[in-house]
């Protein structure tokens, strides 16, 4: 495994290789923490209509 990583160290296609992976690194982790962000903004919007609908549910209009 060390011989693996010590050829790549030397070889200059793998030095692009791994210069690609830490930006899709760097775009990929954004994406989730605004993804996650989303994610607990549409949660708390569901509940409170679900919290709206039982409370019109037990006092109709």
């Amino acid at each position: 495994m060390v011989r693996i990583f010590a050829a790549m160290l030397r070889d200059d296609g793998a030095a692009a290789l791994v210069e690609y992976a830490i930006i899709a690194a760097g775009i990929a982790v954004p994406i989730i923490a605004i993804g996650a962000a989303i994610s607990v903004a549409c949660g708390v919007t569901l509940n409170q209509t679900a919290t709206g609908l039982t409370s019109l549910g037990q006092n109709p209009p």
